[in-house]
């Protein structure tokens, strides 16, 4: 049972500019204001992204960290967790902000479930370009008692980045991986629920995601994707449906495979699908002939029509 409720929101910031001060009003605009801020400004050339962080500085329980080099999201989240003194942990993204009641009714949640790992939510989604929104409804992936089911998620991977965890969820999987860009929220979770942690879902918006057609998640190339799922192979066999996936990726690397990122991940990853169902075995054999072989000699060896 956990004793410390602590609270820490991390909020990456890269070129927000006005949008990080959009967020961080947010952040303190809370109706319970005992809680902590850590803010990593990763590496950012924007005047404006500076002059608020620096604003900044001294506030109590405000903690800024510049980082020289921006090495990735996903880097500079793991490190602000790792400097968040808080047992429980709320990322936002610099461009996102929080409704007032999320910090009292985080504390609420795991106090009351102790053996709740982290907790999701619905959550506002807004279209930057035309300012229309919904609500994303995430209870389709609970169960009656409101705890999440793996298989739910599998088929549909309703939430993302502002997911409130315990530290030691985050520890549990060794924080987020690589520099899997625009995916490392999915992959993140996909470990969590494979480790046999906890959800619990809460019938609240506990944030608003502002999605542009330009933006990170609307433009991740799709060997991201596909890496995400074969790096995930003990989710996909607990929860989802592995043999799907080694079909799908096949057909992008037979059907893609002059494209060099498709075919780096076939050389890199293709083991992964081992040992491979008998009635994927010639497609298996085609993809990896394909990505294998310069495409020089790709027509005349397996006489593929361009």
């Amino acid at each position: 049972m956990k004793s410390n409720n602590k609270v820490s929101i991390v909020i990456v910031c890269y070129n927000e500019g006005k949008l990080l001060q959009r967020a961080l009003d947010s952040v303190f605009a809370q109706d319970d204001r005992d809680f902590e801020l850590v803010v990593v400004k990763n590496a950012s050339s924007c005047d404006e992204t500076l002059r608020i962080c620096k604003g900044l500085e001294g506030r109590e329980n405000v903690k800024v960290e510049y980082r020289d080099t921006n090495e990735g999201n996903v880097a500079a989240r793991n490190y602000g967790f790792k400097v968040a003194t808080g047992d429980i942990f709320v990322s936002l993204d610099g461009d996102d902000d929080l409704p007032p009641y999320i910090v009292a009714t985080v504390k609420k949640v795991f106090a009351a479930h102790p053996d709740a790992d982290y907790i999701f939510s619905d959550y506002r989604l807004v279209n930057v370009e035309t300012g229309e929104s919904k609500i994303m409804d995430c209870s389709v992936i609970a169960d009656d008692q409101g705890w999440l089911v793996g298989q739910r998620f599998a088929a549909g991977t309703m939430f993302h980045g502002t997911t409130p965890c315990r530290r030691s969820t985050w520890q549990r999987v060794g924080g987020y991986k690589g520099s899997l860009y625009g995916w490392q929220d999915v992959e993140f979770w996909m470990r969590v629920i494979a480790s046999g942690a906890r959800g619990l879902y809460v019938n609240k918006v506990l944030y608003n995601w502002y999605r542009s057609s330009k933006g990170v998640n609307a433009s991740t190339p799709q060997f991201r994707l596909w890496e995400v799922n074969l790096d995930n192979r003990i989710f996909h066999q607990k929860f989802g449906d592995w043999g799907m996936v080694c079909e799908g990726f096949l057909h992008y690397a037979a059907n893609d495979f002059a494209n060099p990122l498709a075919r780096r991940l076939m050389r890199a990853q293709g083991w992964r699908l081992l040992p491979i169902s008998r009635h994927l075995v010639w497609l298996y054999i085609r993809a990896l002939v394909k990505c294998w072989l310069p495409l020089s000699l790709v027509d005349l060896v397996v006489r593929v029509k361009k």
